[in-house]
C-alpha cells in the first residue's frame, strides 16, 4: 500500500511527546462528525438494539439472553457513536522516545490522548498541532 500523499491541512497534523522530546506524525484520514450525523448513528445502533431482542423473545433459549443483552448493548454502542466527535485513523510518524517511524493507534481531534509506540512500547502522548501549546511560549524555569 502506497503512503498517502502529504496535507497541508493542519488538522491531519499532531505532535507527539516524550518527555521532553516532540515529533510530528501526519494521519491518514482525520473525520469530524456534525451533530446530525451523530443523532442518527447513535439512535439508529439503539433503535436497531432494541429491534432485536425484541425479535428474540420468540426464539427459545436464547431470549433468556438475548432480549436484555441485545438492547443494553444497542444502548451502550449508541451512546458512544453519539459522544464520537471525531475520528483519526493511520496517525504515521516517528516516536519521540526511540526514534523509529512507527503507526500509532490511537489519536483524538479534540485533546491529547496516550498512544503507544509500536518499537519500543513506550507511552507517547498525542496532540493535536492546532492543540498543541508553543514551545516558544513556555515560561522559564
Amino acid at each position: 500500500m502506497a503512503d498517502a500523499p502529504p496535507s497541508a491541512d493542519p488538522e491531519t497534523w499532531f505532535v507527539l511527546r516524550h518527555g521532553e522530546a516532540t515529533t510530528s506524525a501526519q494521519a491518514e484520514v482525520a473525520v469530524r462528525y456534525g451533530d446530525a450525523a451523530r443523532i442518527a448513528r447513535g439512535v439508529g445502533v439503539m433503535a436497531l438494539g432494541l429491534a432485536l431482542g425484541a425479535a428474540c423473545v420468540v426464539v427459545p433459549v436464547l431470549h433468556l439472553i438475548t432480549t436484555w443483552a441485545l438492547p443494553a448493548g444497542g444502548l451502550a454502542l449508541g451512546v458512544y457513536l453519539l459522544n464520537t466527535r471525531s475520528k483519526v485513523a493511520g496517525l504515521r510518524g516517528e516516536c519521540p522516545a526511540c526514534g523509529e517511524p512507527g503507526r500509532f493507534a490511537s489519536a483524538s481531534l479534540e485533546g491529547t490522548v496516550e498512544a503507544v509506540c509500536p518499537a519500543c512500547f513506550a507511552f507517547v502522548q498525542v496532540t493535536p498541532a492546532a492543540l498543541a501549546p508553543d514551545p516558544g511560549d513556555a515560561a522559564p524555569g
